[in-house]
């Protein structure tokens, strides 16, 4: 996401609480003992109240993430309110606070009517609201007017999502939206597409998955991009899902072996034009290496007939399906 490219993420929200602010300042890195000892008490708490592990390191830095102002009595409210409003179970708010700890210390009552507010934006069930809560808990600390309310509005407009139904299906689909920086992700990345595809179908790729916003622009989809130019690789909408989409993992081998693949059709004598740049592309090494050797078979067969090897025969040789090659072999047999 490939999520961990996009890392630029909206600012927690201002108009927390004191206590949440300090929450999201970073604890120092030497505790003093009254933070220490007040750890120690939340993570016994946090333990039996939601079976967090209190063996090992993780525990104890979620409950150093604990103002100290809080006390067992405050947090286990802001527990129960979290439990009864999203009618989550001991596991599903242990899961939240694992992924994301700072929830631990926001304001109920502002974090449930901005929950609301989504709710009512997104034309959300209670269970779809849990889960999109479930699965970026980080909606804990991002503000309503700030973030959560700009994002909607520029997916809507951008995207032309008109009707309600529309925006909650792309949240839904990629609640993690909801936490990118229109600056510095959300506009560049978009604006990426529509320079190489044009507006209209870029409008078409985003809305109908989008998982495209969520790749990095600079670690991955301009440098892919500049690779593919650089090959020259045909830049068609195929390969311009393959460079946003494809995994790393196949990306580099694709990348590696096009110029060796380059090399051996012209070697060969095939023509580099457009649809061989897309067998180059796209074909998995075994239907590569059937389309080389059949290449050159069609060449010796040619050879043996007496025809002459020109630019025309070798397109014949590279793009004839087997059934009119060996129509056009078995005419050219006949006036021999």
């Amino acid at each position: 996401h490939c999520w961990c490219c996009a890392t630029s993420r909206h600012s927690p929200a201002r108009s927390l609480s004191t206590a949440v602010v300090s929450f999201h300042s970073p604890h120092p890195k030497y505790p003093t003992k009254q933070k220490k000892e007040h750890a120690k008490l939340i993570l016994e708490f946090l333990h039996e109240k939601i079976a967090l592990d209190k063996q090992g390191d993780k525990g104890l830095q979620i409950a150093m993430r604990v103002p100290t102002k809080f006390d067992q009595q405050e947090l286990g409210k802001l527990l129960d309110g979290i439990q009864k409003e999203l009618q989550c179970t001991q596991s599903d708010l242990k899961g939240m606070i694992e992924k994301f700890p700072q929830l631990l210390g926001q304001d109920l009552v502002e974090t449930m009517e901005k929950f609301k507010w989504l709710q009512t934006q997104l034309s959300l069930s209670d269970v779809e609201l849990k889960k999109l809560v479930q699965r970026l808990p980080q909606l804990f600390a991002y503000a309503k007017d700030e973030n959560l309310e700009k994002t909607l509005q520029w997916l809507q407009n951008k995207l032309q999502l008109n009707s309600q139904d529309q925006l909650k299906q792309f949240v839904l689909r990629l609640p993690q939206v909801l936490g990118l920086s229109i600056e510095n992700n959300l506009a560049p990345t978009f604006h990426f597409y529509e320079k190489h595809l044009g507006e209209e179908k870029a409008i078409k790729w985003v809305s109908t998955d989008p998982s495209l916003l969520g790749y990095s622009l600079i670690n991955r989809l301009e440098v892919r991009f500049e690779v593919a130019q650089k090959l020259g690789m045909n830049l068609d909408d195929e390969l311009m899902r393959k460079i946003a989409k494809c995994p790393e993992k196949e990306w580099e081998p694709f990348t590696q072996g096009y110029p060796e693949r380059s090399q051996k059709a012209l070697h060969l004598g095939m023509t580099l034009d457009d649809d061989l740049v897309r067998k180059i592309a796209k074909y998995p090494e075994q239907e590569w290496e059937a389309f080389v050797q059949s290449f050159s078979e069609r060449l010796e067969e040619a050879r043996g007939l007496k025809m002459k090897l020109d630019d025309e025969l070798k397109n014949k040789a590279a793009k004839l399906s087997k059934k009119q090659w060996e129509t056009f072999a078995t005419k050219t047999k006949g006036r021999l």
